[in-house]
């Protein structure tokens, strides 16, 4: 693989039978989508500490690939990146996580669950459609609850986003219908007006006067409680 790159393109590697192991090179920024999409003889990636970006199904269908290390310096990784990959497969916690910190998927059959407090990011999709699931403790130290994070939740009816959050991302709590009441820091800088996108029309927020959280509640019409 070339040095100098910043970008590994979108199917750049797509369908290669012939590919054992990678070194991405230090310098890359972004592993974009689908860029090594089933490559079933890959076993062994290096990701350099300079990738902040891995794309949805980057290493999908990778299907031997295994001892998966994901460095600080990712911000990113999109949904299903390492689905149906050895290492995907042989996980079998109801937090599927990346090197102690991503979290990747939940696949938990509980009313009531807590992430654990190492978990700094929440990948896209995570927790789609965990019906099943009423309440959830997301821990201090997640920077940006992402897109889907929580897509079609549809029994959760109350959320405390920690005050380590700085942003709210689009549809992150899309169809999470029973939504009700959603507890918001001062720390949060930005919320999409499409966070709480098919929520209870009930939905209430719950932010300190003057902080983001309550100009977003006034500006979009949902009804505010003074931390």
């Amino acid at each position: 693989m070339k040095n100098n790159i910043k970008k590994i393109k979108s199917t750049q590697y797509l369908d290669r039978y012939d590919i054992v192991s990678i070194d991405i090179p230090y310098g890359t920024e972004e592993i974009e989508c689908c860029a090594f999409y089933n490559c079933p003889n890959l076993q062994h990636i290096t990701i350099p500490d300079t990738v902040k970006i891995i794309g949805f199904s980057a290493f999908r269908f990778c299907t031997n690939l295994d001892n998966i290390v994901i460095p600080d310096s990712v911000t990113f990784i999109g949904h299903d990146a390492f689905d149906n990959t050895k290492w995907y497969r042989n996980n079998n916690d109801d937090y599927v996580i990346l090197s102690d910190k991503y979290l990747i998927k939940y696949r938990g059959k509980n009313e009531n669950t807590i992430i654990p407090k190492s978990v700094k990011y929440i990948s896209p999709y995570a927790f789609d459609k965990c019906k099943h699931l009423k309440s959830i403790t997301i821990p201090n130290g997640i920077r940006i609850i992402e897109s889907f994070s929580f897509i079609g939740c549809s029994n959760i009816k109350s959320i405390i986003i920690p005050n380590s959050v700085e942003k709210i991302s689009e549809y992150a709590f899309v169809n999470c219908k029973s939504l009700k009441s959603v507890s918001i820091s001062e720390n949060v800088k930005y919320i999409s007006k499409k966070a709480f996108a098919g929520c209870s029309e009930n939905l209430t927020i719950l932010a300190p006067k003057n902080s983001y959280g309550n100009k977003f509640a006034k500006e979009n019409c949902i009804e505010y409680l003074e931390l």
